[in-house]
């Protein structure tokens, strides 16, 4: 086995408390020369949908072979499944909650496996810090190189999933949802930039907010919005079609929530 790799961690830990400290302190006691990067650990508080969606958009910038760990574990202690899987070139420990169906429905095969190899947990296991005592350990000696199967019997079933609304293509029209606020406002969609039409000039591109009674026009870039809280849509760097606000806060200037129905039409 080999003492080098990447692993990234994924939680709803914040940074305020020791837990995310904890968990690099076990991975390196385990492989001293992992590189530990943080992806993220402000997750909303047990948003396991925006857990998938976020993810599922950065996971593949990483070198292949980086072990992904995601801790957004609101079952923490219950009977819920400890999964790792290995596809498109990673390897991933996740709760059985849904939080990687964005990946696995788009993967080629996946191998998954139940994590219940207890060789490869802490010694002693609490209720209500997982990511101590088995995600940490677990990610730290895939790290080293030990086989998937190494850590459990192949899972039989398909693993959960989150319910998501789909976006909609219509004649005219694409319509979806809000699911996720970013910390400068911005109002993320689920439609993405595939889904527009390409034989369609962005100036005859409109959006509509239906329950705020919103609309305004799709623009290319921040800047294009007006500094006078003008809200405007865009497709942004992670290729999904986004509201935003020109040195404001979307959001909380509009009042916009995540499930608010929108459309783009023409």
């Amino acid at each position: 086995m080999y003492q080098q790799g990447f692993i990234t961690l994924t939680t709803d830990f914040g940074q305020y408390d020791p837990f995310v400290g904890i968990m690099k302190g076990i991975i390196h006691s385990i492989n001293p020369d992992v590189i530990i990067h943080d992806l993220t650990h402000h997750i909303p508080s047990q948003d396991v949908p925006a857990a998938d969606f976020l993810f599922s958009r950065s996971y593949f910038y990483f070198p292949e072979n980086t072990v992904h760990v995601l801790v957004v574990d609101p079952g923490v202690g219950s009977g819920r499944r400890i999964l790792a899987a290995e596809c498109e070139g990673y390897r991933f420990v996740f709760p059985d909650n849904g939080i990687l169906t964005s990946v696995l429905e788009n993967a080629m095969n996946p191998e998954i496996v139940v994590v219940e190899n207890k060789d490869y947990f802490l010694t002693d296991i609490s209720n209500t810090f997982h990511g101590r005592d088995i995600f940490a350990p677990v990610a730290a000696h895939l790290s080293c190189g030990i086989p998937l199967c190494e850590l459990g019997a192949k899972l039989k079933e398909k693993p959960k999933r989150v319910p998501r609304l789909q976006p909609v293509c219509l004649k005219n029209r694409i319509r979806g949802e809000v699911c996720y606020i970013d910390m400068f406002g911005n109002c993320w969609t689920n439609i993405d930039a595939a889904l527009m039409p390409a034989d369609v000039k962005r100036d005859d591109l409109h959006f509509r907010i239906m329950n705020r009674g919103l609309e305004g026009r799709v623009v290319s870039s921040y800047h294009e919005g007006t500094p006078h809280r003008e809200l405007v849509a865009l497709v942004n760097s992670f290729n999904v079609l986004e509201f935003s606000v020109n040195m404001g806060h979307a959001a909380a200037d509009f009042m916009i929530n995540r499930g608010d129905a929108v459309e783009i039409f023409w």
